[in-house]
């Protein structure tokens, strides 16, 4: 007698959170290529001129450039740079270099997702991250792309001091992530107070509470 096994049900909630992510992705892109004429004013080709110069130098960072409000060590000018060599137009890279950080900012945010074992809600979340939430958010983070390797470099860093549960023989995989989020830690620094203000001690806040939650806690027992 054959036969037959359950067909297991679709996750329809999973299957129109990924087509949410695509469909907002692909309209951000779009709205960025159609209007990226408007992004070529003093403020925003800055960062462009930083990076051709760059580009033109072959390092990444200039003595010969005034840094208007920190100094950028790990952040937008390597990607523009990086366009400059394969592309004169400018629009062009603006375009090439925004999609690559987008996916960038999606890469840094899944990899948080998996180290809280929460991968399922990534589509959701992500596609909410791509939103316009407001308009700072959207002209500075998502249309300027000012600050989506900082904001990317902070997700790897908490990803990386999530450790898993104990188990032996991960000490030296504990170690190494730590040892990374040191480094990247040091690279914000070199930028500023910002990430301080922005990550570090939001961080600090979280962890003095749980601590002292936790204190309480065993003394009640």
């Amino acid at each position: 007698m054959q036969k037959f096994t359950a067909r297991k049900p679709r996750d329809w909630f999973m299957i129109c959170s990924w087509v949410a992510l695509i469909v907002i992705f692909a309209a951000l892109v779009i709205y960025m290529s159609v209007h990226v004429k408007d992004l070529l004013d003093a403020d925003m080709s800055s960062e462009l001129v930083l990076a051709q110069q760059l580009k033109q130098s072959g390092g990444i960072l200039s003595a010969n450039w005034f840094y208007s409000t920190e100094v950028r060590v790990l952040n937008t000018q390597l990607v523009y740079s990086l366009f400059f060599h394969l592309f004169d137009d400018w629009q062009t890279v603006r375009v090439l270099g925004n999609v690559t950080l987008y996916l960038i900012l999606l890469a840094s945010y899944y990899f948080l997702c998996k180290r809280l074992s929460i991968t399922s809600y990534f589509p959701i979340t992500a596609a909410i991250l791509l939103l316009p939430l407001s308009a700072p958010y959207f002209y500075i983070l998502l249309y300027g792309a000012y600050y989506i390797p900082r904001v990317s470099i902070l997700f790897v860093i908490l990803a990386l001091l999530i450790q898993p549960p104990y188990k032996p023989g991960r000490k030296a995989g504990a170690i190494t992530s730590t040892l990374i989020a040191c480094v990247l830690s040091f690279a914000l620094g070199l930028e500023g107070v910002i990430s301080c203000v922005l990550f570090r001690s939001p961080s600090w806040r979280v962890q003095s509470s749980w601590f002292a939650s936790s204190r309480v806690a065993g003394k009640q027992r």
